[in-house]
Order: structure tokens, then sequence, then C-alpha cells
């Protein structure tokens, strides 16, 4: 009887392949559900952190706790008086609003009433912080303090070109901004100045911005596009509103003048230069009210002036004792440049002109905002603050500088790219 092998039958080698795979799985799912209790077994013999001493415990052992130093509590950092804050953002909003008068002087002698054409392009004044600070300094001495590279050889950096197209400068236009705070500011309440300060704002912010577009419009030259249409439409505003002026700042003075005698000085604490710096401003204003006034007794202004330079010695003393003392840095380059301004209307006859009363409300605006930032440096000196320090980027070598500026032009060079 013979055999014959014809090869596995099919269903036994399937059942075989099913059950190897069934063998496989079962031992992956072993070995994954022992990794699992192994890591669970891991974290349960892990012993739990100990719990932090409690006070009476480092109270018995006589060792506290270390701890980090807390932030600085804000809240416990004197700030500047309600009094003092109001009463600087009136003073700034009255002294710089005198630049309106020196814009309307420029704009009307420079288009009339007919408007602005080809002929008759509007100006809107020049002013003294547009000026060169030291017109009679040496372009030598200039030459050897200008900022260098960094580099061998010392080459000069250059200046900083203005943004092309942002208009002729109108520096008041700051100190008329103050008039919105100001009127903002409900502590404390002056009943008789603040209904004026409020009318004097609703007039002054549309007349401010119509001037901020008037200038951006020309120094743009937008005219050569749209042939005067929009510069015509800026003018027919501004004669509905330049013609009042004189008598919204009259309005506006009478208030001020009523209102000064009355004024309180604010309750921070100020060092010797502080007081020094305060009596500075008080001197100042009075000889800019009597320098403004319709008639001016120059006796009265010399004996002023003499004072204001008394106050500045001492200022500068000060200075010499600390370098870093907050009134006599910002003071002292500020009182300088409003005893020239009194010296240069101090001979003067009869009314002064619109600019040189200018030239002594924003020395004295610009005096005001300088008393106000010491009081601010001072309180965050005395709570333990440091100095903010603004950079200064043309400070800075070419090696930090991303596009390095030549002392020609001062327009940044574009580095070219490198051949592949």
């Amino acid at each position: 009887m013979g055999f014959a092998f014809h090869g596995p039958s099919p269903m036994v080698g399937e059942g075989m392949l099913q059950g190897a795979i069934a063998m496989r799985t079962q031992v992956f799912g072993l070995i994954a559900m022992m990794t699992s209790l192994g890591a669970l077994g891991a974290c349960k013999d892990d012993p739990p952190p100990p719990p932090p001493p409690s006070a009476d415990t480092a109270s018995a052992t006589g060792k506290a706790k270390a701890t980090k130093p807390s932030a600085r509590d804000r809240t416990a950092v004197p700030r500047i008086s309600p009094e003092s804050m109001k009463q600087y953002r009136v003073e700034t909003c009255y002294f710089g609003s005198m630049g309106l008068l020196v814009a309307k002087e420029a704009y009307m002698a420079s288009v009339g009433e007919t408007g602005p054409s080809e002929a008759k392009l509007p100006e809107f004044g020049d002013y003294p912080e547009n000026q060169p600070r030291d017109p009679g300094e040496s372009k030598d001495k200039k030459d050897k303090e200008a900022p260098t590279d960094g580099k061998a050889g010392g080459r000069k950096v250059g200046p900083r070109t203005p943004l092309m197209g942002s208009g002729r400068a109108l520096p008041f236009i700051r100190h008329v901004r103050a008039c919105s705070i100001a009127k903002s500011l409900r502590q404390p309440e002056y009943s008789d100045l603040d209904p004026a300060v409020a009318k004097f704002e609703e007039y002054v912010n549309d007349l401010q911005r119509l001037l901020l577009d008037a200038s951006r419009y020309y120094a743009r030259e937008q005219y050569k596009k749209d042939d005067f249409k929009r510069g015509k439409s800026i003018h027919e505003k501004l004669m509905e509103k330049l013609p009042a002026l004189d008598d919204e700042l009259a309005t506006f003075t009478a208030a001020m003048e009523k209102w000064w005698p009355t004024m309180k000085p604010g309750g921070e604490e100020l060092d010797d230069a502080g007081k020094i710096s305060l009596e500075a401003v008080n001197q100042a204003r009075d000889a800019a009210r009597a320098t403004m006034a319709a008639e001016r007794d120059g006796e009265a202004l010399g004996k002023a002036i003499e004072g204001l330079k008394a106050k500045l010695a001492s200022l500068e003393e000060q200075l010499e004792k600390d370098r870093t003392a907050p009134h006599p840095r910002v003071m002292v380059p500020k009182l300088k440049e409003m005893i020239d301004a009194l010296e240069a209307v101090q001979s003067v006859e009869g009314k002064l002109t619109a600019l040189q009363r200018y030239g002594v409300s924003a020395g004295m605006a610009s005096l005001i905002e300088a008393h106000q930032r010491g009081v601010a440096q001072l309180l965050r000196r005395s709570s333990g603050g440091t100095r903010r320090t603004p950079i200064n980027p043309r400070l800075r070598d070419d090696s930090v500088r991303a596009l390095p500026r030549p002392a020609v032009t001062g327009r940044p060079i574009v580095p070219k790219p490198e051949p592949q």
C-alpha cells in the first residue's frame, strides 16, 4: 500500500498562521501591560515632598524661611498731586497757545483773505525752537564734538534727516494739546477757571487741527495734484476761526489773571533744589506776565531778570554738589533760555510783536514743563526708583547699526548683496 505526499493541507496552514498572529498580539499586549505596571509602581514608590515648615516651626527653631524679595509695591510710590498736575496742564496750555498768534500773523500775511495760489503759498511762522541753539558756535567745535562711527579714522556720523513731507514744525502744538487734558481734569475744581478752559479748548482744538492739516498739505505739495481744491477748503475753515483768536485769548487771559493769585502749590515734598526751582518758576511767571502786558515796566523787568539769574546760580551750585539731582539737571538749561527770552524784549518799546511775545511764553511753558519733570524724577528717586534715561541712537557707532549713516547725506546705506 503506497502513500503519495501532496504537501500541507490548506486548512492546516491557514490555522497555523492565525495562531501565530494571535500569539504575537498577546505577547505585545503583555509587554505593554508590564511596562505600565512598572511605571505605576515607580510613581507609587516615590516619597511625597515634605510639607513646608509652618510659621510656628520656624519660630521655634529660630530660623526663618529664606524668600525672594517681593516686587516693589507701586501703590506706595508717591505721586504728583492733582493740584500740581492740573496747574501744569492749564499753564502750558495758556503759554503755548501764544504760538497761534505767530501762525495767524504768518498765514494772513502770506495768503491774505483771497486764499492760497501758486503765487501765494501759505507760511506758518518761524519759531525759536526751530532755530539753531548756538548760531555763534565755531564749526571746528561742532566737528570736534560730533559723534563718530567708532572706527579708526573717526568718520563723523551725519545728523538725522527728518521725514520728507512732514510739514514745517509747529512746536507750540504739543502745548496747545494740553488744553484738552486740562479740561478733562476734574480735581481740584476751579469754579471760575474751569469754564474758561473748556470754552477755549473747544475753540483751539479745531484751530490747531486745521493748522497741522494745512502745513502738511503744502509741505507734501498735494496742491499740485488737486489744484488747491483741498487747500481752499482748509482756507475757508481757517478764515472762520482765525479772526476770533485775539478775543478768545483775551478772555482766557482774563480768567488766568484772576486765577493766578489764588493758585496754591501742590503737596509734594521737595528738596532744596526743588524749592529753588519752584521759586524760580514763580518769579519767571511774574516776569512773563509783566512782559506780555499792554504796559511794561522796564525797571521791574530788570529786577526780575536779576532775581532769576540768582536762582540760576543757586541751581548751578546744587548741580555741582550732585550731578544727578533731578531739578538742577533739567532746570538749568531751561532757565537760561527763559532769561535770554526776557532780555531780548527788555529794551523793546511799545507793543511786542507776536513772535517776541511767543519767545517769552514758549520759554515759560518749557520752564514749567522742566520743573514738572524734576518733581516726577524726585518722587521716583525718593521711592527707590531709578532715573529713566532714553537711548540716543546718534551716539551709537556703526558696529551696532543695521544700516550705517554716512557723514554727507545722513541717509542709511543699504548694503549690496554679495555675489554668489
